[in-house]
């Protein structure tokens, strides 16, 4: 059971220290390995956690594990299904989970097609590097071009035809039935 004010930080700013952001981390009390939020400049004068977001698990690679498979149990069912999103030394997590897109993926080695979400898209594209990671566990990738060709052929599939156009279209076939 969760004391009061003890969950819901993941994302927020530090009440001490506004517009610093509080850091989802992997930590350590008597009772296992937790996620809980902390913030680096109060880290130094209080180092207990702000929160204690998670479950306790018995050691920190299960923690890990967890995260990573999106099947961490949260305290508040507003962060259930949450993903970690890399693999650094503090645990970056998305708040708001965004969904995952049908047309962008990479062929991970290990995990095979994984799909990516818009941003994590984005981010990756802006990458000098030509290959891709997997969102999983970071090894390096190949995108899916199939994925995305039968994601964009199925758009212009669905795409319904400009009005303007077809206005055209119909003058046209009215202008040659007249003719004839």
């Amino acid at each position: 059971m969760a004391l009061p004010g003890e969950i819901g930080w993941i994302g927020k700013e530090c009440p001490e220290h506004p517009k610093t952001r509080l850091t989802a981390t992997a930590m350590q009390s008597g009772a296992g390995w937790f996620i809980g939020t902390y913030c680096e400049r109060c880290r130094e004068e209080d180092p207990s956690p702000h929160s204690r977001e998670t479950d306790y698990y018995p050691t920190k690679e299960l923690l890990i594990a967890e995260a990573f498979a999106g099947t961490l149990k949260y305290r508040d069912t507003a962060f259930k299904g949450m993903k970690l999103l890399n693999n650094t030394k503090a645990l970056v997590f998305d708040a708001a989970p965004e969904p995952l897109t049908d047309k962008y993926a990479v062929l991970c080695p290990v995990h095979g097609r994984v799909f990516l979400t818009q941003s994590e898209y984005d981010r990756q594209l802006d990458l000098p590097d030509a290959m891709w990671d997997c969102p999983t566990c970071g090894r390096k990738s190949r995108f899916d071009d199939a994925t995305y060709e039968a994601a964009m052929e199925a758009e212009e599939a669905t795409k319904q035809p400009d009005q303007p156009e077809a206005a055209e279209e119909a003058a046209k076939e009215d202008k040659t039935s007249d003719d004839a």
